[in-house]
């Protein structure tokens, strides 16, 4: 099937409000094959369970669910990390340039999504349970989502800015207008 240039932000909107609803997974895959993404293989129970023992950390709900029922996915942009790629972030390449209070908190900062291919990450605050983009420019920690959840309901979004091309004003509004029903902290 393929899909014509949106009109509207509802046309590219997530297919899904929350990971678990009914039929979530259908109605992302089906937007997955209209953008022609590979198709990704999920992961068993014992293979995720087995990963979240070696780590010492249970995942949340929503990532579980992603990793059993999707698998890791490339986005394209960003890339939901296979299991044996999810991992504490202490020995990220600019660790040693982030700040003494973030250089600690790293053991609980587990990368779970690579971040445009720039070595940088999106990963799971074990301690909060927060999703935050860690950077290397700007260097930093940022509070990024409370939810795998919206993690990936932005990934959604912004499948249709990599698809009908960059730059592409139109869409680009359209993605920014989709983007706002997203639950994102208010920090800069």
């Amino acid at each position: 099937m393929s899909i014509k240039k949106p009109q509207s932000a509802a046309e590219i909107s997530p297919p899904f409000q929350h990971i678990g609803e009914p039929e979530w997974e259908v109605r992302l895959r089906r937007m997955l094959r209209d953008y022609r993404v590979p198709e990704p293989v999920p992961v068993s129970e014992d293979e995720l369970s087995s990963r979240e023992a070696a780590l010492g950390a249970r995942f949340p709900i929503s990532l579980r669910d992603f990793l059993r029922t999707i698998g890791p996915l490339d986005f394209r942009a960003m890339r939901v990390l296979p299991l044996d790629e999810i991992r504490p972030l202490v020995d990220v390449w600019f660790a040693p340039d982030l700040p003494p209070q973030v250089q600690v908190h790293l053991p609980d900062l587990f990368a779970v999504m690579d971040y445009y291919g720039t070595g940088d990450f999106v990963a799971w605050d074990r301690t909060s349970g927060r999703f935050v983009l860690v950077r290397h420019d700007p260097l930093g920690v940022r509070d990024w989502f409370a939810t795998f959840d919206e993690c990936i309901r932005e990934q959604c979004i912004h499948l249709a800015m990599g698809f009908f091309g960059w730059p592409d004003d139109d869409v680009a509004e359209l993605v920014e207008i989709a983007k706002q029903s997203l639950q994102r902290p208010d920090t800069p």
